[in-house]
């Protein structure tokens, strides 16, 4: 018995050959310029949503928790939907490329929607969520296809820190507009729709799709994909950990509202917080990649919770200086930097080729739905007893469902290569 990320000698494991080597160089480049250009245009429009709602528009705790619970559920409800197309036709590029399109898209209802005020703009904002649904999964598939066993951990931090530098920049991009031009927000949906249109170009002419090595089986109906692998333990057990553990976490947006709030900041410095986690993440993404490779996956996604942890009582237990603030971000950054890349490395090391888009959509929709559920209860609590209880409780549930994971992870089995 073996946790599921013990490095193993790879043995009888044929060495990567040059034309793999080809995609690994293309691919990452080509799907980590198009994720860092897509959250350039989506984290510029993430950062001002929370401020947005609940200042302009006057949304409650309550009310914004279940807009949140609905984005993430908007996300979750296209996951597998993607992960299933991607492998039944072995074409993960053109899902992927679809779902980028569809958020694409969307950049530019939100740009209307600030000449057009009829037109609802969380319509828009949970429509880009379907987008990013529908395409995670296959992206991630495709990134797994792409490299070795032994490497997977790597690429996927390699990955996302193109990712996060996008994530870093889309806030301040949003933060110095806004400071030119003080509530222009349609300079920012502009701009939002001119970097997604650059995002999805390079998806388009230069990510390649790899050669399935495994022998395709009998293609099968979502329904069938999800049964089959399910069905292994393996893989129901990282979902069974990683949903527990969602369903403690409190949305960053709830996190950055609480620092906003409790420091008396300047909210036009609010899109920053946003850049202050990807820093971290951004710097740490490849090492604790490497790192989860050479020892153990899931010792680092453990880890990670540990930090997030450590953010709730530092915000739980001090006034929020600016110290406490940016420490608050960067634990938060940790933890994306040990988890956001690992769990689907984590699964594309369990499942074969021929089914890894599901397997990952699968543990990508546990951690939706347990944040589905988390943000409107969060929500709740913050309003009707206050911000030291919702903390506390969210502090105490975490500990208690990261004790669940690590008994649940504990019991993956590996065979010998």
């Amino acid at each position: 018995m073996y946790l599921a990320s013990v490095r193993k000698k790879p043995t009888g494991t044929q060495p990567a050959t040059s034309n793999q080597n080809q995609h690994i160089h293309r691919n990452i480049f080509a799907l980590g310029f198009t994720s860092l250009f897509t959250d350039i245009s989506s984290e510029m429009i993430v950062a001002i949503t929370p401020l947005y709602l609940t200042s302009a528009l006057g949304f409650s705790y309550l009310s914004y928790g279940l807009f949140e619970g609905a984005y993430q559920g908007a996300n979750a409800s296209l996951r597998l939907w993607g992960g299933a197309l991607s492998d039944r036709h072995q074409n993960h590029k053109r899902i992927a490329a679809t779902g980028y399109g569809i958020s694409a898209f969307t950049r530019v209802g939100l740009f209307l929607t600030s000449f057009l005020t009829w037109l609802p703009i969380t319509l828009f904002l949970l429509a880009d969520r379907v987008g990013k649904g529908l395409r995670v999964a296959p992206r991630d598939a495709l990134i797994s296809l792409s490299v070795s066993k032994d490497r997977l951990a790597t690429a996927f931090g390699a990955h996302r820190a193109m990712d996060t530098f996008g994530a870093l920049l889309g806030p301040i991009v949003a933060y110095l507009l806004l400071e030119v031009t003080p509530g222009a927000y349609e300079s920012v949906f502009a701009m939002s729709v001119a970097t997604a249109f650059i995002g999805l170009s390079f998806i388009i002419f230069l990510a390649q799709q790899p050669v399935i090595k495994t022998k395709i089986q009998a293609k099968k109906n979502l329904l069938a994909s999800l049964k089959q692998t399910l069905a292994d333990s393996n893989t129901r057990l990282v979902c069974l950990a990683v949903a527990a553990v969602s369903f403690m976490t409190i949305s960053d947006s709830f996190l950055y509202l609480i620092i906003f709030q409790e420091s008396s900041m300047d909210k036009v410095f609010f899109p920053l917080l946003f850049s202050g986690t990807a820093v971290t993440y951004l710097v740490l993404a490849v090492p604790i990649g490497s790192l989860a490779d050479k020892f153990s996956k899931t010792a680092v996604f453990l880890a990670g919770n540990l930090f997030l942890l450590a953010a709730y009582i530092l915000l739980l237990t001090t006034s929020i200086s600016t110290t406490i603030g940016l420490a608050t971000l960067g634990l938060l950054g940790v933890y994306y930097a040990a988890t956001d890349g690992v769990v689907p490395a984590i699964i594309s090391s369990l499942t074969p080729e021929d089914s890894r888009g599901v397997a990952i959509a699968s543990s990508t929709l546990a951690i939706s739905l347990g944040k589905l559920i988390a943000a409107p209860l969060f929500g709740l609590l913050w309003q009707q007893f206050g911000l030291p209880l919702a903390l506390s409780l969210f502090s105490g549930g975490l500990f208690i469902t990261l004790v669940f994971a690590y008994f649940s992870l504990s019991k993956i089995q590996v065979a010998h290569a």
